[in-house]
């Protein structure tokens, strides 16, 4: 699989942490972070949107993952949208769903408006 199991000691180089992972089907989003910094980690948080077939296909969508660092946010979001040309107006559609439904950050504000 492509959970936190798939990562091992050695891909970190005993240097690294995974504090936390987030996934949909086909998308994963794996941020790693300095083991000295651990404890200036604050406020993790996840989250997963599926866009696929009907809203719950999972092989479209977003994860996202929000946290602080000595009191600066980050924002990490990876996706999976519609492929070729003539499909532009769904892939808008998608980023417009997942990004209102991603719950990053601070509780009630959009993350989009939280992070720059």
């Amino acid at each position: 699989g492509w959970g936190r199991e798939a990562v091992t000691a050695e891909d970190l180089n005993a240097g690294w942490k995974l504090p936390n992972v987030g996934g949909l089907a086909g998308v994963r989003l794996f941020i790693f972070v300095k083991k000295e910094l651990l404890p200036e980690i604050q406020d993790i948080r996840t989250s997963s949107k599926f866009t696929g077939v009907g809203g719950v296909g999972y092989n479209k969508g977003g994860v996202g993952l929000s946290l602080r660092v000595k009191n600066v946010g980050f924002c990490f979001v990876a996706s999976h949208f519609a492929a070729h040309q003539d499909q532009v107006v769904e892939r808008n559609a998608d980023y417009s769903t997942i990004s209102g439904a991603l719950e990053l950050g601070k509780k009630g504000i959009e993350f989009t408006s939280q992070f720059h």
